[in-house]
């Protein structure tokens, strides 16, 4: 696989923008937290195993699933939805983030990664992104940890709703 993307950080706001309070400007992400948050069963966080397609229906297209891997500490897709594939023009399953993103990027998408991680969490990641084909859109996600041991994250659930800049100015970044 190649070292390049279609989605790249726009040149003026580098990066992705961490915000662990959850303020999300999209209901959708709401819900899911609502989700993830009822499977825990009074558990730090619910396992993949606790998440089914009929909880995710409403999400599906905008979900992904990254596999956490340790020594050393290694973030791959496990899956990718249509609706993201669509915006980002291929899927990226199956893919580590060193083979798919590079420089600032991918500093950001192994940040954000790691701080779910860490801090066994859920974590709001938002900003606005550029597409080769000139299309700038503003996008809200959220990251939810999941662990096969109720401890030890394994696994990070992960949606992402993007808007074409023109029609977003609704949500603030």
């Amino acid at each position: 696989m190649t070292r390049t993307h279609d989605i790249v950080p726009c040149s003026n706001e580098a990066g992705i923008r961490l915000d662990p309070t959850l303020a999300f400007n999209r209901p959708e992400l709401k819900k899911l937290l609502e989700i993830w948050d009822a499977r825990r069963q009074g558990r730090r966080m619910p396992a993949r195993a606790d998440l089914g397609p009929f909880d995710l229906k409403a999400h599906l297209g905008h979900l992904f699933l990254v596999d956490v891997q340790r020594d050393p500490l290694r973030f791959r897709y496990r899956l990718v939805g249509t609706k993201i594939t669509n915006i980002v023009h291929r899927d990226v399953t199956g893919g580590y983030f060193e083979d798919i993103y590079t420089g600032r990027l991918l500093e950001s998408m192994i940040e954000v990664q790691s701080w779910v991680v860490n801090e066994r969490a859920p974590l709001r990641i938002f900003n606005r992104t550029g597409h080769p084909r000139n299309t700038v859109y503003v996008y809200d996600g959220l990251l939810l940890p999941l662990s096969a041991d109720g401890e030890t994250v394994n696994m990070v659930l992960g949606e992402v709703l993007f808007t074409p800049e023109r029609t977003s100015h609704a949500f603030k970044v």
